[in-house]
């Protein structure tokens, strides 16, 4: 009499009916519900946590200041006057789109470069006391504006010679540093650091245009703008504060007075450098600048010449030391 006890059991180990009906949320298109076995529910469940661990690091988390604009190709020429010469030298700062980067169409990172050169010319040059200083980063577009994967500065004065180059790998973290003091000679590391993933970098060409076209801020005046520099040295912010333009006591209703304060001695030459720069109030073109005691007899001042090969004419006076 017990054979006929056996049907009865069976169909409890037929009917994995049950087991079939959560596949399709977690396989929808993939694996059909008639033919998916319960192991393979067990095995997309446990492999859905794998990807966080091989993705690239989160983005940073600082959140942005502003909604900027995008740059354009500009090139700016400068008058510039020191002591008793004028010209004295002759400057120039260009931004330019790199190959088909841009602003990151099709998909790419949008990269530009940007440089300002300074170089003497005139009596000064024809007495031999030549000077040329170049200053030039490389950048990509990012929701905080432009960001240095390559900053790099350049000074010959007779026949001295220093350069100074700092790469940013920031998959990896890190920035480095190297340097020279002889032309055409090899770079020599000399440090390497950390960079925080959580706050974004820059030098202060990247700051000059991000402050420029509104990454930092709407212009307003009485405001402090910072921006992080490389976290060595002090970790001292790029700072620029800006104020109503004012002459002989009365506003200059189409400018902008900003005094520069560049005191993280890892970009520049010297340990800190102050600069005063006037701004046109409706473009945003530096029209002026003073850099403060740059040797014993005195400022260096540049007044902008023309922007993109056409003639800039200044109506305003001299920008000067608040």
């Amino acid at each position: 009499m017990a054979p006929p006890e056996a049907p009865p059991s069976a169909p409890p180990r037929r009917a994995p009916a049950p087991a079939r009906l959560p596949a399709p949320p977690v396989a929808p298109a993939e694996t059909p519900a008639a033919e998916a076995p319960p192991v393979v529910e067990k095995e997309i469940s446990e492999a859905a946590p794998a990807p966080p661990a091989t993705v690239p690091p989160p983005e940073p988390i600082t959140p942005p200041i502003a909604t900027g604009r995008p740059p354009v190709p500009e090139t700016l020429t400068y008058n510039m006057e020191f002591f008793l010469f004028n010209p004295a030298a002759v400057g120039t700062i260009r931004i330019a789109p790199i190959g088909n980067g841009g602003n990151g169409g099709n998909g790419e990172i949008g990269r530009w470069e940007i440089k300002i050169e300074a170089k003497t010319v005139g009596f000064l040059s024809k007495m031999g006391l030549k000077r040329n200083d170049r200053y030039r980063t490389v950048a990509h577009m990012t929701p905080y504006g432009l960001v240095p994967d390559l900053y790099e500065m350049e000074i010959r004065s007779g026949k001295k010679y220093r350069s100074k180059r700092f790469s940013f790998d920031y998959e990896k973290g890190r920035v480095w540093m190297e340097q020279t003091e002889k032309d055409g000679a090899p770079p020599e590391q000399k440090w390497e650091y950390p960079l925080s993933p959580t706050t974004p970098y820059f030098d202060p060409l990247t700051t000059f245009y991000n402050f420029r076209l509104g990454w930092l801020g709407e212009p307003r005046a009485g405001e402090t703008y910072r921006a992080a520099g490389i976290p060595l040295d002090q970790g001292e912010p790029i700072r620029i504060r800006l104020v109503r333009a004012w002459d002989g006591g009365q506003e200059i209703p189409d400018a902008w007075d900003a005094t520069v304060f560049i005191e993280n001695r890892t970009f520049i030459a010297r340990k800190s450098r102050t600069l005063f720069v006037r701004f046109d109030r409706s473009s945003m073109l530096p029209t002026e600048g003073r850099a403060q005691a740059v040797s014993l007899l005195g400022d260096v001042v540049g007044t902008l010449k023309d922007r993109n090969g056409t003639a800039w004419k200044t109506a305003s006076p001299k920008v000067s030391p608040p």
